[in-house]
């Protein structure tokens, strides 16, 4: 079983304990099928999902960075889809991970579970090429960013490779 209380002693957590903080925040999901399966294969890895906090589809990135910053969650799960905002704001995954990184220091580390479908998964890996110097993702952000493809058999083996060896207690 996994567990995420390793991400508590992040130092600039926001200066709150360990249950003070949010374990799981999920951004602008998917529909609620998809949205169960990966809840589900995140729970099954042993980070906790029961109480996470739902930002809905189309939340502004300014108003995510703000609950992020507030909240100081665990983990992130932030769907690459792109969506508009109420306002007309083109929205995504890979855009609102790249904000987190340069302008939330204190949750530089925490984890960031992006779901994808299989075109979209041919897109992140696309921009997680590119050299920072091109405008790609920087290396801290490539560490955190676990990509999932929301294809069922594909979901398993995903967080299993990127999850399980390095987060175990």
């Amino acid at each position: 079983m996994l567990s995420v209380t390793w991400y508590a002693r992040v130092e600039g957590a926001g200066g709150l304990s360990e249950s003070d903080r949010l374990g799981l925040l999920v951004v602008r999901p998917h529909g609620e099928r998809v949205r169960e399966r990966v809840l589900s294969l995140l729970g099954r890895a042993g980070i906790r999902t029961l109480g996470a906090e739902v930002l809905p589809a189309g939340t502004p990135d300014g108003r995510a960075l703000a609950a992020i910053r507030a909240r100081a969650p665990l983990a992130l799960l932030i769907p690459l889809h792109a969506h508009r905002t109420a306002e007309g704001e083109l929205v995504n995954g890979i855009q609102l991970a790249e904000r987190i990184d340069s302008e939330l220091p204190a949750v530089a580390s925490v984890p960031i579970f992006m779901p994808a479908s299989a075109f979209g998964m041919s897109t992140l890996e696309l921009a997680m090429a590119r050299d920072q110097d091109a405008g790609g993702p920087s290396d801290a952000l490539r560490r955190r960013l676990i990509p999932i493809p929301i294809e069922t058999r594909s979901m398993s083996r995903a967080c299993s490779r990127h999850c399980a060896p390095g987060w175990s207690r």
